[in-house]
């Protein structure tokens, strides 16, 4: 599978996630609200956390996710979502920043 899209690393500034952290995040990213937040085929953005196994200290959020687009369609959706990922990465270090950096990008995975 060849999927592409906006993506959220968040990082933890010290020490392991923890269960507190969980919560921390699954309360904060639920009063987002998500009409703002919309990809290009006009669908809310994921803001589901995933833990990576290879590092304890990295949640990732695959905000948006197009299958195998092709160049116009890369091209459009990434003008659309990198400034809609850096509003929410921006709320998110409002509200977190003391205890977690963020970083925004458009990948393929």
């Amino acid at each position: 599978m060849s999927y592409s899209g906006a993506l959220l690393t968040i990082t933890k500034k010290k020490g392991s996630i923890s269960e507190q952290d969980n919560a921390l995040f699954k309360k904060v990213l639920g009063i987002l609200d998500m009409d703002e937040f919309e990809d290009l085929n006009g669908e809310p953005f994921n803001l589901t956390l995933e833990t990576l196994q290879t590092d304890d200290t990295q949640y990732l959020i695959k905000l948006t996710a197009y299958h195998k687009p092709d160049e116009s369609m890369l091209k459009a959706a990434k003008e659309n979502d990198v400034p809609l990922a850096k509003e929410v990465k921006d709320i998110l270090t409002s509200t977190l920043g003391d205890q977690f950096s963020f970083k925004v990008g458009f990948e393929e995975w």
